[in-house]
C-alpha cells in the first residue's frame, strides 16, 4: 500500500522559540544582562562591607571598648537594612557602593532610551516607574554638625550626628542630650531621654525640616511642641 506523506511546515516561531523580536524583547535582554553585572558588584560591596564590620568590632572588643562595640553594630544593622555607609568607612567601599547605583541608573536610563525610540512608550514608562522606585529606596544619613533653630521663639541648639550614629545635642544655655537614632521611611528619628525629633528632607538639600517632642511621652501620638529648621554647619 502506498502512503503518501504530505510536508508539514511549521512556523518559524516555533523552530526558534529563543529568538528575539525586533523591538522590546532585545531591549528587555540588554536591561537583565546590565543588572546583573550590577547585582554581582553589589555582592562583592555587601561581602567586602561585612569584613570592614568584623573588623572594627573585633578592634573595639579587643580594647574592651563597650560604646564602640555597640556602635559598629548600629552601623551593621543600619547597613543591612537600608545600605548605608557611614562617612569614615574605606574609600573602597564608598566607590563600590557608588559604582552600583550609578550602573543601575544607567540601565535603567538606556531602556528608556531604547523604548521611547522604538514608540513603546508604556515599557518605557514602567522602566520610568522603576527606576524612581529605585531611587527612593537609596537612603542617606545626615552625618556632621547641624545648627537648629526653633520657633516659636527662636531658640538655637547644635546636634552632631556621629559616624558611629550616636547623636549629641547642645542647647545655647550648655544642657548636653545623648540620642539614639532610628531611621525611618518617613525620616530620622532621634530618641532623647526628655525629648523626640523628627527631621524629614527638604527641597534644600543643606536644610531639613525638624519636629520637636517635649516630653518624650508626647512622641509620636502628641502633637510636636516645636518644630525647626537644621542647617548644616560647614566645616572649620
Amino acid at each position: 500500500m502506498l502512503r503518501i506523506i504530505l510536508p508539514v511546515f511549521l512556523p518559524l516561531s516555533s523552530l526558534f522559540p529563543l529568538a528575539l523580536s525586533a523591538d522590546e524583547d532585545a531591549v528587555l535582554v540588554e536591561f537583565k544582562s546590565a543588572k546583573s553585572s550590577a547585582e554581582s558588584d553589589r555582592a562583592e560591596l555587601l561581602g567586602s562591607a561585612e569584613k570592614w564590620f568584623k573588623s572594627r568590632e573585633n578592634e573595639a572588643r579587643s580594647r574592651g571598648d563597650k560604646e564602640a562595640v555597640d556602635g559598629v553594630k548600629r552601623l551593621r544593622e543600619v547597613f543591612h537594612e537600608h545600605e548605608i555607609l557611614p562617612p569614615n568607612a574605606p574609600k573602597d567601599l564608598l566607590k563600590k557602593q557608588q559604582s552600583y547605583r550609578d550602573n543601575m541608573l544607567s540601565a535603567f536610563d538606556a531602556a528608556i532610551a531604547e523604548y521611547t525610540k522604538l514608540k513603546k512608550d508604556d515599557l518605557a514608562s514602567q522602566k520610568q516607574l522603576e527606576r524612581r522606585r529605585f531611587e527612593s529606596d537609596i537612603k542617606s544619613l545626615p552625618f556632621g554638625t547641624w545648627e537648629i533653630r526653633y520657633f516659636p521663639g527662636n531658640v538655637k541648639a547644635t546636634t552632631t550626628i556621629s559616624d558611629d550614629l550616636s547623636s549629641y545635642h547642645r542647647d545655647t544655655v550648655g544642657r548636653k542630650e545623648y540620642g539614639r537614632i532610628v531611621l525611618s521611611s518617613d525620616g530620622l528619628t532621634i530618641r532623647y531621654s526628655k525629648f523626640v525629633e523628627v527631621w524629614t528632607p527638604t527641597a534644600k538639600g543643606q536644610e531639613l525640616k525638624v519636629k520637636h517632642y517635649f516630653p518624650a511621652s508626647t512622641f509620636p501620638e502628641g502633637e510636636p511642641s516645636h518644630e525647626a529648621i537644621a542647617t548644616r554647619k560647614p566645616k572649620q
